[in-house]
């Protein structure tokens, strides 16, 4: 993934919690900007939109990838991603997640209910793969 971190946003990499999945999302430095900026738009009227920036922005680290391709990612997001051993990387087109394998692996057991296209939302459904 490195390769394309730096194509897309230089040796930079933001690091930040997943609102809802209990894992990290890393952007490109540039893509993160755009969701930033976004996410900064809206309106604060509402608690949970408020709470949302609080997690979303406020524990956005900006991270130097190393020589060696690596990036030392801060207790906090260790800690909220329970982040102790083994760890799962996805790329999801514009961002990559990173989860603890027992979270990846419970996960995996939830999405189970995805062979059943029954119970996907219509828009997924619409989706030809």
């Amino acid at each position: 993934f490195r390769d394309g971190i730096v194509d897309r946003g230089g040796n930079t990499v933001i690091v930040t919690a997943h609102q809802y999945d209990g894992c990290l999302v890393l952007y490109p430095l540039t893509d993160w900007e755009d969701i930033a900026r976004r996410v900064s738009g809206l309106p604060d009227a509402s608690a949970d939109v408020r709470n949302i920036k609080r997690r979303f922005i406020g524990q956005a680290t900006d991270l130097e990838i190393d020589n060696a391709g690596r990036i030392l990612l801060p207790q906090l997001l260790r800690n909220f991603a329970r982040l102790d051993k083994g760890a799962v990387m996805l790329g999801q087109g514009h961002k990559l997640e990173l989860w603890s394998e027992e979270q990846w692996a419970a996960n995996e057991k939830i999405n189970a209910t995805l062979d059943d296209a029954t119970v996907l939302p219509e828009a997924v459904r619409q989706l030809s793969f």
